[in-house]
């Protein structure tokens, strides 16, 4: 993971969009192949879910054998879609086709996505309602596709490496680009799967019999999901269930929904627009939100101020414009950090572009807030800027001339 990162991606190179659309992330290997001998998908043989926090983002299950995997995934967020994919191998078990499909619970077709691959291109053929949009990328490798609430291509990527002879390695294919990961054992049967150029890792894998996969840990990432093998799941069960929670309005939703913040202080039109994360259970400050990394203050796109006076912080001026918000929290203090850049990616952070590091008064919340929040108070001439999640209140005050 990048320092500063995420948020995982990734909207410039469509990662790092996964997470805010419900980011699709690929799977790949040089040869990807499936153990010889096991009896062709009859029904189900492997079941996972998707977490983030105590929150279920997905269930699946899918059948693997020496020449296909079929599966289904449904997934929660924002709306409950029902991914229906099935992956074909050559002769020599390389990987030679993916296609899914995106449908309702009603059986409507939202979208359908194919991959086919040749020896150095994979050719991506993506249907929309009526557009069709086609794109290769180069690559020697097979990619296997994963899209985050499917994790066959983990199963067999991550295993077909373990099982190989030389080099324990694979990549992944994120968007029109090819990510490598190296694998270290950190302890028997516990993998470190690191990218050396710190995009969208550590991830961290646990295996069991055979090398199958047993569990994913995604924290250390913007998507900050955990994926375990659960016993049998009635996937068909859990559709209906999900299907009839969201028509009483208690789907999940987005997960981190954008808002904004707005106040007219002594005259100035101030502005703050930000993506709002959940702790769904979760310890935040210290876990979710590393200590010492930098913070892109919210999720997706990032925080973004605008302000049409100068507002004055201590005695830093910050001139009227617009800027991006990060932090850096710390336990032995935090800094908001003002930065020229602005309209990026959140985990696009450019240290050469801060305009200023300012520290932040940081108290306890007797009461958990939930959901990431902002606030703009006023007070006299000026006001404070409040940023408000679990049992923390960081603030700043500002005047305005």
């Amino acid at each position: 993971m990048k320092k500063y990162n995420h948020n995982h991606i990734h909207e410039r190179n469509h990662m790092k969009r996964s997470i805010y659309l419900f980011i699709v992330a690929t799977m790949a290997v040089c040869s990807v192949t499936v153990g010889q001998g096991i009896k062709k998908p009859e029904k189900p043989d492997h079941y996972f879910l998707t977490k983030l926090g105590n929150d279920t983002l997905a269930v699946e299950e899918f059948s693997i054998n020496s020449h296909e995997i079929q599966g289904t995934s449904i997934a929660r967020a924002p709306k409950l879609t029902v991914r229906k994919y099935k992956a074909t191998f050559g002769d020599n078990g390389t990987l030679q086709n993916f296609h899914v499909t995106y449908q309702r619970f009603s059986g409507q077709v939202l979208s359908e996505r194919d991959y086919t691959y040749t020896n150095d291109s994979v050719h991506v053929v993506n249907k929309q309602d009526t557009m069709t949009t086609k794109y290769s990328v180069a690559t020697s490798e097979h990619p296997f596709p994963l899209f985050y609430d499917i994790f066959a291509g983990w199963q067999a990527t991550v295993q077909n490496a373990l099982n190989s002879k030389g080099k324990k390695e694979f990549s992944i294919l994120a968007g029109r680009q090819i990510y490598h990961y190296d694998i270290q054992e950190t302890a028997p049967g516990k993998f470190d799967l690191v990218n050396p150029t710190g995009d969208f890792s550590p991830l961290h894998a646990v295996v069991g019999k055979g090398n199958e996969v047993e569990s994913f840990d995604m924290t250390a990432t913007t998507d900050k999901v955990i994926v375990e093998k659960t016993v049998e799941l009635d996937v068909k069960e859990a559709v209906i269930r999900y299907a009839a929670a969201e028509k009483t309005g208690k789907q999940l939703g987005v997960l981190s929904p954008g808002d904004s913040v707005r106040a007219t202080i002594n005259g100035a039109k101030i502005f703050i627009s930000y993506s709002r994360p959940s702790m769904r259970g979760r310890t935040i400050f210290g876990q979710v939100v590393p200590w010492n990394v930098v913070w892109r203050t919210g999720a997706n796109a990032a925080t973004q101020l605008v302000t049409d006076k100068d507002l004055t912080f201590g005695t830093t001026v910050v001139p009227a414009g617009t800027y991006t918000l990060f932090t850096l929290p710390s336990q032995s203090g935090w800094k908001l950090i003002i930065n020229s850049q602005h309209g990026q990616w959140g985990t696009d952070y450019d240290q050469k572009k801060d305009f200023v590091r300012l520290p932040l008064t940081v108290n306890k919340l007797d009461d958990a807030v939930e959901r990431f929040t902002f606030e703009i108070t006023s007070e006299g001439s000026g006001g404070t800027i409040h940023l408000k999640w679990e049992n923390t209140d960081a603030s700043i005050p500002f005047s305005v001339k």
